[in-house]
């Protein structure tokens, strides 16, 4: 005859192999009267350990032959190991933030391991939408006075894209320029 105690956390307290679903590290006995001469007793400790939350963060969209940072957050504050997968892509899969330039679009999965052994999930999609445009940008004098003006331009040479400096709708926009000393 076994019996095991404390009983909470047991799916049976009288059979020799109960499985043990505690809420809190517990420590259980167990008592073996095989006979009215011999009673033996052990001991075991079930730890359980905080739980703990992965983030691989927001989903992200990039142009093709182009890079992210993906960036896995863990919390509690602990130490933990991390695996991505897929791997093709990444610059290292076995940290917490690589750097992911895919030639199409996938969901990476980072897996996250506490100093404990347990294990949690989360995953990111990074979506490639058509090639980034080569720029080509020149300006009419590199260096200018204090409220004079340069013209920039620049040429879009494959792929969409939109223009800056300041304004964003056009190839040409001019911008007052600062001396350089």
């Amino acid at each position: 005859v076994f019996t095991w105690t404390p009983g909470s956390g047991l799916s049976c307290t009288v059979c020799p192999n109960p499985v043990a679903t505690p809420t809190s590290t517990t420590t259980y006995t167990v008592t073996s009267d095989l006979s009215s001469s011999c009673v033996n007793t052990d001991d075991v400790t079930v730890f359980v350990v905080p739980d703990f939350v992965l983030d691989a963060g927001p989903d992200i969209t990039i142009c093709q032959n182009q890079f992210t940072q993906l960036n896995a957050t863990s919390a509690p504050a602990g130490t933990y190991s991390y695996s991505w997968s897929p791997t093709a892509g990444l610059s290292d899969p076995n940290i917490v933030n690589p750097t992911a330039a895919p030639n199409a679009t996938v969901t990476y999965t980072v897996t996250a391991t506490s100093s404990a052994g347990c294990t949690i999930t989360d995953d990111v999609t990074v979506s490639v939408v058509g090639i980034a445009p080569a720029i080509t940008a020149t300006a009419g004098r590199d260096t200018v006075c204090p409220g004079d003006t340069t013209q920039l331009n620049f040429l879009f040479t494959g792929g969409i894209g939109s223009c800056g400096a300041n304004n964003t709708s056009c190839s040409n926009p001019s911008k007052i320029g600062r001396a350089h000393v």
